[in-house]
């Protein structure tokens, strides 16, 4: 039997119990012949014979409508039809479901040539025909994705993600062994949760099937918070940068060294300027992304606020939704050698413009509020708890911490390390480097814009102002390798302490000067004369936390 002329659709659907009009079996049968006449033309589709096409195309395409909707699922408009080949599932499902709008979204010419032809025939004005190979920085917008092409579910998820709106659906035809996919999409692909899996028989076969759906989770904030929404016309494809549609307009291009903005955004490798300005770039591939999305979750505790991000080429991916939190970020996109000027670390990554809104004015030790209220009520070294001292040791005392480093790495590193076991502040001394140069932002992985800071003088006479703001050197505690009290005894000592523990370490090479008043301690070593400042502050902070 000529399959062209087989267009008897309609035993295929009564044997699956699908129910459509005589005007949607009639425009069923007019796109099968359309197709198999295309098929004989460019390949449209790989079956060829009448019984696996009613099957496997218009039955296995239609039965989502009844098996969806005995879950309680439905489809929303607008659907996009992802990866649409010769029209299925989405030219079946458009003339069945003539009220919701069905945008086909193909990347080969030739197909998207004959879908349109198919469309004009059968008078289809609820589908739109797009000719793209979608990128994940396009937005289609959608409040149902569909798909029955061979692309893993994660890579379909992350493709699509800018599409599906959140509270949405995605529907994956699948086959039976799709396990491992379904954990893979969930564990990698970020915004979406697994809804449910329908297990089928394509009826008049052995044929196991799966609907596999997943939920686009409702984003918490940013201009797409309020979940699905009602259908819409928004279509923006990505530029020839790959910047969504959506950022497109937030893009400022740099492409001369002349430009004001990158001869003041150059000199931000040097302390004096950042100081001038206020302004410092933070640089990393994991620390840049997590200063955005942690800034979002709790704006508390820093010293400043993104100003702008800069970029080279485009936007990683991952940008695409933390922007959505950041509607008003400024994006700078700079010229490869320009921005290579900036990223003095190499990452090859966006780098963040930190705006310090007056943290880089960092207040001398006695302008400290803390220490002038303790002032009005001088300590009572003989009974702690009625000068107001706690009388505790470990995580629960109030403690800081001198840090007369001046390399960057040292610093960057001794502050992520005083924070990590719970230092309130660091004290800098006139041989610190500045802690919001951009080497020490990038080796404290960012710790040095949430830690509280105070200057000092230089360390030689660093005892002196601490007298000065009222903190006695019984309440300060040294670390230094000619000392003969070994560090194991810092809990005796701690416990006379009245005001807040401050711990000071020497600089690199000269070590701690005879001048510091403090109590000594040495870390027992062997084989070392000391160890280097880092491990230092590592070893006396553990062994502080460790007391409690």
């Amino acid at each position: 039997m000529d399959p062209i002329e087989h267009q008897n659709i309609s035993e295929y659907l009564q044997e699956a119990s699908l129910e459509v009009s005589a005007d949607q079996l009639q425009k069923l049968q007019i796109f099968h012949r359309m197709l198999r006449q295309e098929n004989e033309r460019i390949n449209v589709t790989r079956l060829y014979s009448a019984e696996a096409m009613g099957r496997k195309h218009y039955v296995d395409s239609l039965m989502p409508i009844k098996l969806l909707a005995e879950s309680n699922i439905h489809f929303s408009s607008p659907c996009m039809d992802l990866g649409s080949g010769g029209g299925f599932p989405g030219i079946p499902l458009a003339i069945c479901q003539p009220g919701i709008i069905f945008r086909l979204v193909e990347g080969r010419k030739k197909r998207t040539e004959f879908l349109t032809r198919v469309c004009e025939r059968l008078d289809l004005n609820n589908v739109e025909v797009i000719s793209r190979k979608l990128n994940a920085s396009d937005r289609i917008e959608c409040n149902t994705a569909i798909s029955r092409a061979f692309m893993s579910i994660s890579d379909t998820l992350n493709l699509s993600r800018l599409s599906v709106n959140p509270g949405g659906l995605f529907i994956f035809w699948k086959g039976p062994d799709c396990d491992e996919e379904i954990a893979e999409a969930q564990a990698s692909a970020a915004g979406w949760v697994h809804n449910s899996t329908i297990e089928y028989t394509l009826p008049g076969t052995r044929d196991q099937r799966r609907l596999v759906i997943f939920n686009r989770a409702a984003s918490q904030s940013g201009p797409d918070a309020a979940g699905a929404g009602p259908a819409t016309a928004q279509i923006s494809f990505s530029d020839k940068h790959g910047i969504p549609g959506h950022l497109q307009s937030r893009v400022h291009a740099i492409e001369s060294e002349a430009n004001p903005r990158f001869k003041e955004w150059q000199k931000l490798d040097q302390s004096k300027w950042i100081k001038r300005t206020g302004l410092t770039i933070v640089g990393g591939r994991k620390l840049v992304p997590e200063a955005l999305s942690e800034y979002v979750e709790s704006v508390a505790g820093w010293n400043g606020k993104p100003a702008a991000l800069l970029f080279h080429d485009t936007l990683p991916l991952e940008f695409h939704r933390l922007l959505e939190s950041w509607p008003d970020l400024p994006l700078f996109r700079l010229k490869a050698d320009l921005f290579r000027r900036l990223d003095s670390a190499g990452t090859q990554f966006p780098l963040l413009l930190w705006d310090l809104t007056g943290a880089q004015n960092i207040p001398a030790i006695g302008d400290l509020p803390e220490l002038a209220s303790s002032q009005a009520q001088p300590p009572d070294r003989k009974n702690p708890q009625s000068s107001g001292g706690e009388n505790v040791v470990g995580a629960r005392q109030t403690a800081w911490l001198v840090l007369p480093l001046s390399l960057p790495e040292n610093l960057g590193a001794a502050i992520r390390t005083a924070r990590g076991f719970g230092i309130h502040r660091v004290l800098l001394t006139q041989e610190s480097v500045f802690p919001f140069h951009p080497g020490v932002i990038r080796s404290s992985s960012g710790a040095s814009l949430r830690m509280p800071f105070a200057q000092l003088g230089p360390l030689e006479s660093v005892s002196d102002a601490l007298t000065e703001a009222g903190i006695s050197s019984a309440d300060c505690l040294a670390l230094d390798h000619k000392a003969n009290r070994p560090l194991s005894e810092l809990s005796a000592q701690l416990h006379g302490v009245t005001g807040p523990a401050v711990f000071i370490v020497g600089q690199e090479g000269p070590g701690l000067p005879d001048s510091v008043s403090a109590t000594r301690f040495r870390i027992p070593i062997s084989g070392l004369e000391s160890f280097n400042a880092v491990v230092s502050v590592t070893a006396l902070l553990y062994e502080w936390r460790r007391l409690g």
